[in-house]
């Protein structure tokens, strides 16, 4: 699995029996806190618009996201 060779059914499921959604959205919320207590404001914004840029993991694994559904 680690070398990317799993199955999307095999990497959902992982992700499922793992709750990694949930251990992820934890991890986000302590970086969070962490950046909102070193940070300007002006540079929370910068990270905020980098990220709209970025990619991120959805819990959607194995289905198109609403923007690649056509």
């Amino acid at each position: 699995m680690g070398s990317g060779t799993a199955d999307e059914y095999t990497v959902g499921k992982f992700i499922a029996d793992w709750d990694v959604a949930r251990r992820l959205s934890g991890a986000r919320r302590v970086i969070l806190v962490a950046l909102d207590e070193q940070l300007s404001e002006e540079e929370n914004l910068e990270i905020e618009d980098l990220c709209e840029q970025g990619r991120f993991y959805t819990d959607n694994v194995g289905y198109p996201s609403p923007d690649q559904s056509s």
